[in-house]
């Protein structure tokens, strides 16, 4: 999921991906959605801020 979503950002962004608990009983497909969610957020806040 990472390296995908990498691949569609510029380089140097370091990403940090930390499973709660409840990750544990998702799904691969909800996973995915929460990881793409959450690393799309964080980078549109990322190029926000430059």
């Amino acid at each position: 999921m990472a390296a995908s979503a990498l691949s569609r950002h510029p380089s140097g962004l370091a990403v940090v991906v930390r499973a709660l608990p409840p990750a544990a009983d998702a799904t691969w497909s909800q996973l995915a959605s929460d990881f793409d969610r959450a690393f799309d957020s964080a980078s549109s806040r990322k190029r926000g801020s430059t």
